[in-house]
């Protein structure tokens, strides 16, 4: 690989600002960083005026390519911010956004875009923490038997913050880091687990610790030396793995070959040089880890700084600098190794900060190129040096998170979350969308192939089909009377730009050969009453929790009695619930109903009803954010502020709010409070007619959110 700063300057500097052991505040792990960076040479004289662009231009003048002189053009405004959207926030642009972007004027409103963009810190974080939790095999409990930890929270946060890169690593990987994430020890059957990124109980463990250590940090592939001289990449035999695995350990390591025990211990050691740095290894772990660290994400380290701004690259780009992105070796240049270095030492000198990279990869011109089959860069195995000019950017399969974020999107105006990645349930759509069902092992990139068993999904999947045909937006459109209205609303709605001319010609004929008959699916609004001043027979409850109250002393809806909690009004949280109630089928217009009485002299701060449809994970709130039941799920609402106290309230949730699905009954319904003194009474569901023009509604956004121009970034 070319070494631009391979220098005697280079080398004298490094050797002249090698610190120390002891980062014990973040204050010294910045100063400690900072005096590493102030002693680096200065850039060359030629990156003085140099940008993105400037690096890809100079490649195509030096092989005599057309684009040189006529660059390829621009994407235009509306696949821009749909793009921009969706690399950095995870999400398309509702409709009103698409068209308020092509609408403005301002010649800067690419930059202004990416930076409103970059400050949505928590639509930001929510986008980066699914990669962070693949590479980091992150799983909650919730998800399966979590082997490496749960780091989910951890990635959050330190996204939301935009916490210095190498500050982010250091706390993965450091103990004497103030934030460094512990691991998790759980005991079962008398065995310990220690589930953490960090994993020393057995030879295996560590040698699969320091493999995954250097794939994720270093983007250099190890592990086929963890049991033989690496057979492809010379630069790896097993002795120079085994020693940097003693890095993570009490002590040093032995070879043990093809699972033969050598007898032979090599001494722990980093494997990449930076004269004048520490050589002498600790002995205890915690030191060892320290010491790793630190050469690690030292400035010296050029692959440490390169590993994660090529990452970025291919991110917005399609293709790294390097590929395959997780092989970087000595003996094969990246594409344009200048744009690498200089990519690599900016995002250093800007404090690790992974926002200054990406917004000056987004706002490159690069980034912004038209799309062109013709001329996008491909990477084949069996030609790694092949030239790659990115005159175009690669089109991009979007992640699971991606797509069901959008579609929840497009189908419910107003729609905010909460996001896919919260969730850590598997289903066949998320699986054939390309999401792992479980995080046992690290992965850096989720497979770009399509494959039949996703076609099937995408064609009969129920669980697309009510994801699309549950959406409030298609009753919006059916009362709408003009019909190229309609047409025009859902290509902005999904696609994020206008129909063409043959397209609005296709829809409106769709449209008008498939007018329903007059007659509604169902005539009425029916009600099935869960519980009405008494429980149904055949049902389960605690009656302990129930409060039966009677009028006129209290207050009552419509028979002789309602209901409340027994539980003292001093207490944070009171419930009471019922299971077990008769089965009945439900419709995806259909509402849930309870009527509520807010006591107005000592009005809760939030009231919140749970249904449960195999188990309790659909939830509607109102008021203050207190009750912490399912604060992760994804069907979890919020509804508004509290209702109007001192009167009976007639609370209504539409079933698709929250996530229940009409293929099951529900078999209970649960009444909570924060606070408070509350009365409930009339609860069940109301069935409705579904309105007779959503099905072929249905069926149109269903064609264009299965298309290859939605499922894909170009």
């Amino acid at each position: 690989m070319f070494h631009l700063r391979q220098s005697l300057g280079w080398m004298l500097a490094c050797a002249l600002a090698a610190a120390a052991h002891g980062a014990t505040t973040n204050d010294d792990f910045i100063a400690r960083r900072n005096e590493r960076l102030a002693a680096l040479p200065p850039a060359p004289a030629s990156w003085k005026n140099a940008s993105i662009d400037s690096f890809i231009t100079a490649k195509w003048d030096e092989a005599h390519l057309p684009e040189a002189k006529t660059p390829p053009p621009l994407c235009d405004d509306a696949t821009f911010a749909r793009r921009l959207y969706l690399d950095l926030i995870g999400i398309i642009p509702s409709a009103a956004e698409s068209r308020a972007f092509v609408a403005d004027k301002r010649r800067d409103k690419r930059t202004k875009l990416a930076e409103a963009l970059l400050a949505r810190n928590e639509d930001y974080a929510a986008h980066w923490t699914p990669f962070w939790e693949d590479a980091l095999a992150s799983q909650s409990t919730a998800g399966g038997v979590a082997t490496h930890g749960d780091y989910g929270d951890f990635i959050y946060r330190s996204f939301v913050t935009n916490k210095p890169y190498d500050l982010f690593v250091a706390e993965l990987l450091d103990p004497t880091m103030p934030g460094y994430k512990h691991a998790n020890v759980q005991t079962a059957n008398t065995h310990t687990n220690v589930n953490g990124f960090v994993r020393t109980d057995t030879h295996s463990d560590t040698i699969q610790t320091a493999a995954n250590t250097a794939q994720i940090f270093m983007a250099t592939e190890m592990k086929c030396a963890s049991c033989h001289n690496h057979f492809l990449n010379k630069e790896w035999p097993q002795k120079r793995f085994t020693a940097f695995a003693g890095l993570f350990s009490t002590n040093d390591l032995e070879v043990i070959r093809c699972e033969k025990h050598m007898g032979e211990f090599v001494p722990a050691a980093f494997p990449f040089d930076a004269p004048g740095a520490p050589t002498n290894v600790p002995s205890t772990q915690e030191a060892r880890l320290h010491y790793l660290t630190t050469r690690l994400i030292d400035p010296c380290n050029e692959r440490f700084s390169q590993a994660i701004v090529n990452r970025l690259w291919k991110r917005f780009v399609g293709l790294g600098l390097v590929e395959p992105v997780d092989d970087f070796r000595s003996d094969r240049e990246p594409s344009h190794p200048e744009l690498l270095h200089w990519l690599a030492d900016d995002f250093m000198r800007h404090g690790y900060d992974l926002k200054h990279t990406i917004a000056l990869i987004v706002t490159s011109r690069t980034y912004q190129q038209r799309y062109n089959p013709a001329l996008e860069d491909t990477f084949n195995m069996q030609k790694p040096d092949a030239p790659r000019y990115v005159r175009s950017p690669s089109l991009r399969r979007l992640t699971a998170e991606q797509v069901i974020d959008s579609i929840h999107k497009a189908a419910a105006p107003g729609w905010s979350g909460p996001r896919l990645y919260r969730d850590a349930a598997s289903t066949a759509l998320t699986r054939a969308l390309g999401r792992p069902p479980t995080r046992n092992e690290v992965s850096t990139s989720r497979p770009d192939d399509v494959a039949v068993v996703q076609s099937l999904e995408m064609l009969n999947g129920p669980e697309l089909y009510h994801f699309v045909y549950d959406g409030e937006i298609l009753d919006e459109w059916a009362s709408q009377k003009d019909q190229k209205k309609v047409v025009r609303e859902l290509y902005w709605t999904v696609l994020n730009r206008p129909p063409t001319a043959g397209e609005m010609a296709l829809g409106l004929k769709y449209l008008q050969d498939n007018v329903p008959g007059a007659a509604p699916l169902r005539a009425k609004t029916a009600e099935t009453v869960w519980v009405d001043g008494d429980l149904p027979p055949g049902a389960r409850a605690d009656l302990a929790a129930w409060r039966w109250v009677e009028g006129p002393a209290y207050p009552v809806f419509g028979g002789t009695r309602a209901h409340m909690n027994s539980a003292s009004v001093d207490k944070a949280k009171q419930q009471h619930l019922v299971t077990d109630l008769p089965p009945v089928k439900f419709e995806r217009d259909d509402r849930l109903f309870a009527y509520v009485y807010l006591e107005p002299t000592n009005a809760p701060a939030e009231i919140m009803v749970q249904w449960n449809q195999n188990g309790w994970e659909h939830r509607a709130f109102w008021g203050e954010d207190k009750i912490g039941y399912g604060d992760t799920g994804p069907s979890r609402r919020k509804m508004g502020a509290l209702p109007k106290a001192g009167e009976w309230v007639r609370l209504e949730i539409p079933v698709r709010e929250v996530g229940l699905n009409p293929d099951e009954t529900i078999s209970g319904i649960s009444f909570d409070q924060s606070g408070g003194t509350v009365y409930w009474d009339k609860a069940g569901l109301e069935h409705r007619p579904p309105h007779p023009e959503t099905e072929p509604l249905g069926d149109m956004m269903w064609a264009l959110v299965v298309s290859p121009e939605f499922q894909f970034i170009r």
